[in-house]
Formats: structure tokens, sequence, C-alpha cells
């Protein structure tokens, strides 16, 4: 009997949690569907790297490698000119990519948060504060962090629109974004949506992209499309090794295990934080509510597990961080097209 195939379309999956992800993904699903997985990458020797791994694996699945860097719109319409050739369909998309520039802690927030806010635990749980980020621009004059943790993919998923279409005819598509717990409306300025002017670049596009999410719910949920959100925790990947060389980090494990007691979103490991973007799959996308974050968590007595937290945002929050992002998208697109 053929099995029903499953087309998949991923970015930021060719390290840390995206790789397990693509892992997990594989081994949960093979012996029900004929998996496809449309993996973008900006770097292809990582991705012929993860094509060999799933070779050697997971022999039934197949791997079509674009190359695309997700922070260069010109890049991402290139790319998604060649998916569209290959592809009629498209099942599902996770966007994964993401960049926080780290250059340090930010040590005066830190020891504030622990002596005079008695804030500690929150500030731990979120990482919000924590860090001094670096603000760069890219060629289109655009915050980087903003332009590859939102815009890049909002131009992603525009483009994808008609192949999502496609398959929602016989089954429903699912967008699934990943957040973080950094994401706060206390970074979100409406008049300076990319964050140039201020010091909380990540958790501001974390925070618009929840409302882009959200947003997009409402607006293609009659057409069989449905976007999610899920948040993989704290866990040490190439994000945080940016912060803190890997070694300083295994001393630090026996610590981490401990406040895992109280926190259980630390959950250390890519393969504990992608948790919550696996769960979401197994769903029927129907039965999620698109206001909320599922969240990765893991415990002794539970193991891995996936909780849903309400975001603070409105559906008008929502509507107006949408049309702002579309109109910069529609910029840059009237640019190159």
């Amino acid at each position: 009997m053929d099995l029903p195939e499953k087309v998949i379309l991923f970015t930021g999956v060719t390290s840390g949690i995206g790789l397990v992800l693509v892992e997990r993904i594989a081994c949960q699903f093979e012996k029900t569907h004929q998996l496809h997985f449309c993996v973008t990458c900006r770097n292809m020797n990582k991705g012929k790297s993860l094509e060999k791994m799933l070779a050697i694996n997971h022999e039934s699945v197949q791997v079509t490698l674009i190359k695309v860097d997700i922070g260069d719109v010109k890049s991402i319409l290139e790319g998604c000119n060649k998916i569209r050739k290959r592809f009629s369909k498209m099942d599902c998309m996770y966007l994964n990519a993401g960049i926080m520039p780290v250059k340090s802690f930010n040590w005066k927030n830190i020891l504030k948060s622990c002596l005079l806010d008695l804030n500690a635990v929150e500030m731990f749980r979120t990482g919000y504060g924590m860090f001094n980020t670096t603000q760069l621009v890219n060629d289109d004059g655009i915050n980087e962090v903003f332009a590859t943790n939102v815009l890049g993919h909002y131009v992603l998923v525009q483009e994808m629109i008609p192949l999502l279409e496609a398959n929602a005819q016989k089954k429903l598509s699912q967008i699934i974004w990943t957040t973080s717990a950094n994401a706060t409306k206390d970074a979100y300025n409406p008049n300076d949506l990319t964050c140039k002017l201020g010091p909380n670049a990540y958790s501001n596009s974390k925070y618009v992209m929840e409302a882009t999410s959200i947003e997009l719910n409402e607006r293609y949920n009659s057409k069989g499309i449905y976007s999610q959100i899920a948040d993989p925790g704290t866990a040490i990947t190439s994000l945080t090794l940016g912060i803190l060389p890997m070694w300083i980090w295994y001393i630090f494990l026996p610590i981490l295990w401990m406040v895992r007691l109280l926190l259980p979103n630390l959950t250390l490991t890519p393969y504990n934080a992608c948790q919550s973007l696996l769960w979401l799959l197994q769903q029927c996308p129907e039965d999620l509510d698109p206001g909320s974050r599922y969240c990765s968590q893991t415990s002794l007595l539970k193991g891995n597990y996936t909780v849903q937290k309400k975001i603070d945002i409105t559906p008008g929050e929502a509507n107006s961080i949408y049309n702002k992002v579309s109109v910069i998208a529609e910029e840059l697109l009237s640019k190159y097209t």
C-alpha cells in the first residue's frame, strides 16, 4: 500500500534544535508517511551533512536542499521560485531560523534583578534583559534580527501560500513558528517596529512574530491554513555558545539541573527543546489555540511534555502589527520583483 505523502519545509535545521527536530520527525512519521523534507539553508555544506545523516538513518525520507538566506528577501524569492517548480503542495512549514547577536551578559541588569527587584527567577525563565546585543543593519537598511526572525519568514510564508492552499484542498496545512519566552510586549515600540533604536531587538522580533502568526490564522483559516507557535524553552545551542564556550556551560550544568526543579522550561538539550515543535505536528490544527504558545518543558517526574500559555496580544494588536510587517515586505518585494 502506498503511504500518504507529507511535504515539510524547514528553515534553521542544519544545527541545534532544528537538526534534532528533523531527526525526531523522521523517526515519528517514516512508517506512516512518505516524507519529503524541503530544507532551506544558507550554508549548503551543512545542508549536505543533514542530507547524508538522513540518508544513513532514514532511507525512505527524501530531501531537497534549497539555498536560501532567510534574512535576505532577494535570496528568499530566488529560493521560492525553485521550491514552486519542485513541489505542487506543502503540508507544513517549520519556521525555526533565528539570530540573536549577543555581545555579553548585562551584569548591571542581572545584579539589579537579583538584589533590588528580586525578580531573578523571571529573568532566568525568559532571559529578558540578561544580554547586551549587537545592532546590525542589512543591505536593505533593516535590523538584521528583525529581517531574519520576522520579515524573511513572513515573505517566505506569503510566497508559499499557493502550495499550502493546494494541500488544504485535501487536508489542513500547518505553519509552525519557533518563538521564545524572551518575547515580551515591553520590548515592542509601535513607532520602531524593526527595533532600530531599542536595545531588545530579539525580544521585539519574537513578539512581532507571535502577532504575525496570530493574524495569519485570522486571514487564512478559512482556506485550511493554520499557524501555531512553539516555545522550545532554554537549551544550549549555537545561540548560547555565542555567549559562553561549551566547556563553561558543562561546568554550569549541575546548577542548571537544580534550577530546572523551579523552571521546567529550562530544557537544556535540543532533544528536550523540540518536544513542543514535534507535538504540534501530531495535533489536529483546528483543536489548537492560535493565541497561545505551546511550550516545551521537562522534569524528572514527567519527562518531556508540552504546556499551553496564553500570549498577551489582542486581535487588534495582532492585526496592526501584521499590517506594518506587510508594508515593509511590500516595499522590499517591489524592489526585487
